[in-house]
Formats: structure tokens, sequence, C-alpha cells
């Protein structure tokens, strides 16, 4: 059984996309971010939320990209309704990772310092919502709306 729901909308894989701006400059490689539907089941067919929720918070740090957008949304008795968003970073159930540019030139100092620093800002919002998510705290309910989660997302 698996310990959550995980659904890939859009963009199972990153398309790797070269634009050159002249024939002279070298192609400069950005990647589009994926769309993740984390769906949490706490419907009483369910009975290991508690051990389910830390691993959650492990899967997002590891799988977690620049680009990213990330939702989170219990699966409940009604799941379209705006209750079953998890708010796991300020106040939001939504998470958009910024996304980050190499920089082309290595002697850049300024272009790898903003690297750097986008790199420790995804870092710590990953860290956040790892952190939210395993604090999470939710009692069971009876039945389930697995339609109208799906439903929320269509797009």
């Amino acid at each position: 059984m698996l310990v959550a729901s995980l659904f890939l909308l859009a963009g199972c894989a990153r398309e790797r996309v070269s634009t050159r701006a002249h024939a002279s400059q070298k192609s400069v490689v950005m990647y589009g971010g994926r769309k993740v539907l984390v769906g949490i089941d706490v419907t009483s067919s369910y009975a290991l939320l508690p051990q389910a929720l830390p691993l959650v918070a492990e899967f997002f740090m590891m799988n977690a990209m620049p680009g990213d957008t990330w939702t989170f949304r219990w699966i409940e008795r009604n799941s379209y309704s705006d209750r079953a968003a998890i708010p796991v970073f300020k106040g939001k159930s939504s998470v958009l990772l910024p996304s980050l540019r190499k920089p082309s030139n290595p002697f850049d100092k300024r272009a790898k310092l903003k690297y750097l620093l986008g790199i420790q800002e995804i870092v710590t919002i990953k860290k956040q919502v790892a952190g939210n998510l395993r604090a999470l705290r939710r009692k069971q309910v009876r039945g389930t709306d697995i339609w109208g989660f799906w439903q929320r997302h269509r797009t």
C-alpha cells in the first residue's frame, strides 16, 4: 500500500529547452518546472497517517527541484472543498520553488553569488515545508472523495 498518493499532473519529465539569441553565443539551458499534486489520505481506510507524514516530508526534500510547483491536499469526505488544502508554506497549500539558472561565466562573481543565494533560498523553503508536513496532525474521517480531489486540480 502506498504511504501517500502522489500524482504528477504535468511535466512528468523535465524538458531541456535550448534557446540561442545569436549563433555566436553559447546556448542557454533552462529546465521547465513540474506540477506535483500530493494527496494525503485521512479516511478511515488508511491507518498509518502518523507514519506517512514524515515520509511525505522526506519525499518532498529529495524530489523537489527548482521551478517545481508542489500542491498538498487532504483526501477526505469533501476533497474538493478549500478545507482540504494543507497549508504548508506561508499559509498556502502550493509551493513554487524559484527557478535557477547556473551562471554561464565561471568568473562572474555576482552571477555566482546570486546562484548560490538562490540555492540557499530553495533549501530554506524545502526545510520549512518538510517541517510543516512533519508537524501536521489530523483526525481520520469517514468516507472519501477522490474525484473531488482530482477535479479541483484539472487544468
